[in-house]
């Protein structure tokens, strides 16, 4: 069973999965913002699009152990790695209408990280443009 927010310490939820996936999202955006370099910043860009999926499929495959049924006979987690719309197929088998809880808790995530990614760009922006010459 799944503490409340409230009874967590803050290790747990640095190392959430929904801080994983906040955490990804800004280093793939980030990479974007920044133009898109080349070497080891385009690697890590490709690793924390990996592990986003990654966090995605450990949730579902968490979830559905943690659901009390039978857990499918094959790995459930690379299927939902390979196939995301899986994932989502599964969070409203599971929920039926309150899937739409996690699924805007997910949006609100990868929106924020976006966000924050972009913040930056988007100040410099506004600056170049209110600059006198």
């Amino acid at each position: 069973m799944v503490k409340p927010f409230s009874e967590r310490n803050v290790w747990e939820i640095i190392f959430s999965t929904p801080a994983a996936i906040f955490y990804c999202t800004f280093a793939e955006e980030l990479h974007r913002a920044s133009g898109s370099p080349n070497g080891w910043a385009a690697v890590a860009a490709v690793v924390a699009a990996i592990l986003v999926r990654g966090c995605i499929g450990f949730w579902v495959t968490t979830d559905t152990s943690d659901s009390g049924r039978p857990v499918p006979p094959y790995d459930f987690g690379s299927f939902v790695f390979f196939v995301p719309l899986v994932g989502l197929i599964y969070l409203f088998v599971r929920y039926g209408m309150r899937g739409f809880v996690p699924l805007g808790w997910y949006l609100l995530i990868t929106l924020a990280a976006a966000a924050l990614a972009w913040l930056p760009t988007a100040f410099a922006m506004i600056l170049m443009h209110h600059r006198t010459i």
